[in-house]
């Protein structure tokens, strides 16, 4: 057995000879100097060497693997073959820097065809570490310890996308990552072997790929039949890691956390994505962004963790509906985030400021048309409202959009007051048009919603077109009671409908006179896309108007598109052509077309997870007679009341909502 005295020997000629500890490094009976070059490796370049990488792979060799059946003796050539083994993949792990793509292609070649003894080896030390009595006989610290290494050995072989698929592909891989996975308690317990979670770090190398059989493997070698288990875990982990005080917090293990959860999301169906949704995996993200955002980006781990904690949040932001998730992040501190890298922005990579500035510049915008999401924005921007934060904006080359946004959560927020403030004074007989108060209307007693100013009109409007549409309103009404915040979205959603036509007044008259100059403003339709920024307005003629149209993506356009949102885009049409609200939605077309222009029809399209949906508003008076509102006047005219006042019957006649009974 190697003594103190024979380590200290080694340690001194590893500098002064390193081709000396190479050569007896060689020797199957060798201990003590394979671990020098292990201890070494990262800091004497004569070990960095391909020949040196070999005389480790050859450790790992198919042909030493012990039989598992077979018990060996405690100096026997097969356990003196085991130790080499664990040193071996140990040192891989050291090696990790030279098996990148490109430069690494040498180390690279020799572990590809070293890799099916190392498989071989991995699943020896998994098997014997699992047998009745060894961690009560050896300490179960040395099977985390040894977890670790094996981990730290396949995270260092699968930075190579060749290599990695290679390892990915290789029945049991998934498997054996999983369960490592779970196991990993780093850094709470055990003994670290290297400053990151490399069971998380190597399960996200290996699922960088990953579909929804993968995933399954993820969750039955875990938590059998409980994707619900594995989020817990997963979100366990990234609030353990966040909640840490400033001096202790690693942003390496908040990555590797954050990592592993977005592998765990990559596939838009797969229940384990829906189950971290559920569970708050947005917010707990942006959590971690605020804590480690705190920190310089100058630190490259600081600016990698930061990348990853936005990048998440961007693939998952529009999931669903998309408006849950808006005001989740929003409401643990996204903007926070976003403000304490703005005056260091320009340190991201052009990828990552792509999508971090799209989340400002174009998600929030477009989500900024519901209540809920304007309510959340503005109370988080009145927390950011001091000198220090105006200070860090004023110095970031992203200011303008910061700007940007806080310009449109203001004009928003106004409109919402306003509405808040006259909703319900005034309101219109549904069958006459007469103008009054709702204590002097009759509810219909079928649908509770449709008013009328008298006996004669509720009996004229039921023979006329309310019989078709009562039941239908019915629907919409238990809808409503049963998630009252998404009818204030609704609702909101049709008054600021009216005030943005309005204000794009001249400039959809013009488009009317330009596309149709033969058909009168009353037989005009007004469509405003808010999936855009700014939001887009057009015009279409109300007779012939199909309402499923949608304007269809160029072949570019398609191409610039994945997957995801290819399956989106194509499912937001078939949920136009099926919708259950089409019924309805074609009614109030009939009706504005049959009210002489007494009534402008209105379609919003407004973003809602990654596919678009319609709301169809219809006003309770002509819209294009109205002056243009000024952009500095929004919400704050006195007759808004006239335009307004037909919501509390026509709200949503599409559906913002999976749940509700009709969804254009």
């Amino acid at each position: 057995m190697a003594s103190q005295a024979d380590f200290a020997r080694a340690q001194r000629i590893v500098h002064s000879n390193p081709a000396e500890v190479i050569r007896k490094a060689q020797n199957p009976n060798d201990i003590v100097h394979l671990k020098t070059i292990i201890n070494n490796v990262q800091a004497v370049p004569a070990l960095q060497t391909p020949a040196v990488f070999k005389i480790l792979l050859d450790n790992l060799s198919t042909r030493l693997v012990p039989d598992s059946d077979k018990p060996a003796a405690p100096r026997s050539p097969e356990t003196n073959n085991a130790e080499r083994a664990m040193l071996s993949l140990m040192a891989i792990g050291n090696f990790d820097r030279f098996l990148q793509t490109g430069p690494g292609k040498p180390y690279l070649d020799l572990a590809k065809a070293a890799w099916p003894g190392m498989w071989l080896w991995l699943q020896w030390f998994k098997l014997i570490n699992a047998r009745p009595g060894m961690q009560e006989h050896y300490g179960i610290e040395r099977a985390k310890f040894q977890n670790q290494i094996m981990s730290f050995a396949l995270y260092a072989l699968t930075h190579d996308d060749d290599l990695q698929t290679n390892i990915t592909d290789t029945p049991g891989v998934v498997e054996f990552l999983a369960e490592n996975w779970r196991e990993e308690d780093y850094p709470e317990t055990g003994k670290a072997l290297v400053p990151i979670p490399v069971a998380s770090a190597a399960l996200h190398h290996v699922l960088f790929l990953a579909d929804d059989a993968m995933l399954d493997r993820v969750v039955n070698s875990t938590f059998p039949g409980s994707p619900e288990r594995v989020a817990d875990l997963c979100i366990q982990r990234i609030r353990q890691a966040a909640k840490k005080p400033a001096a202790s917090l690693s942003v390496q293990i908040i990555q590797s956390y954050i990592d592993i959860t977005v592998s765990f999301c990559r596939c838009p169906k797969h229940p384990l994505r829906m189950a971290l949704l559920q569970k708050g995996i947005i917010g707990w993200a942006t959590k971690a962004l605020v804590a480690i955002s705190k920190r310089s980006l100058r630190d490259p781990d600081v600016l990698s963790a930061v990348i990853a904690c936005f990048g998440c949040i961007a693939n998952l932001i529009e999931c669903t509906d998309g408006i849950p998730w808006v005001r989740q992040t929003v409401r643990e501190g996204f903007l926070t985030g976003f403000i304490n890298i703005m005056p260091e922005f320009h340190l991201l990579d052009r990828e990552a400021q792509q999508f971090t500035i799209s989340l400002i510049e174009n998600v929030l915008p477009r989500y900024l048309v519901y209540r809920s999401v304007i309510q959340t924005v503005t109370a988080a921007m009145a927390e950011l409202d001091s000198a220090d934060v105006r200070a860090k904006v004023a110095k970031s080359p992203v200011k303008s959009s910061w700007y940007n946004v806080q310009r449109l959560a203001e004009s928003r927020s106004a409109t919402k007051e306003w509405i808040d403030e006259n909703k319900g004074q005034m309101t219109y007989c549904d069958y006459c048009g007469k103008q009054g108060t709702k204590a002097d209307f009759k509810r219909c007693a079928g649908c509770k919603c449709t008013l009328y100013c008298s006996k004669e009109c509720q009996v004229s409007g039921w023979k006329k077109q309310h019989k078709n549409e009562c039941a239908l309103k019915d629907q919409e009404r238990v809808s409503f009671q049963s998630n009252a915040l998404v009818k204030q979205d609704r609702e909101f959603l049709h008054a600021l409908t009216i005030n943005q036509a309005r204000m794009m007044l001249s400039r959809l008259k013009q488009l009317a006179r330009d596309r149709y100059p033969d058909t009168p403003l009353d037989l005009i339709g007004i469509r405003i896309d808010y999936t855009c920024v700014p939001p887009v307005p057009s015009v279409f003629k109300l007779v012939g108007h199909d309402m499923t149209d949608r304007d269809e993506l160029s072949e570019s356009e398609l191409a610039r598109l994945t997957p995801e949102e290819r399956e989106a885009h194509e499912n937001s049409i078939l949920s136009l052509k099926a919708g259950t609200g089409m019924e309805r939605s074609y009614g109030l077309l009939n009706r504005a077309i049959e009210s002489d222009g007494k009534m402008t029809l209105v379609e919003s399209l407004v973003s809602q997870g990654v596919a678009p949906t319609m709301v169809v508003t219809l006003t309770a008076r002509r819209l294009w007679d109205d002056p243009e509102v000024p952009s500095d006047q929004v919400g704050r005219r006195v007759d808004w009341e006239d335009t307004m006042a037909i919501l509390s019957q026509m709200i949503s006649t599409a559906q913002l909502d999976a749940s509700a009974s009709e969804n254009l």
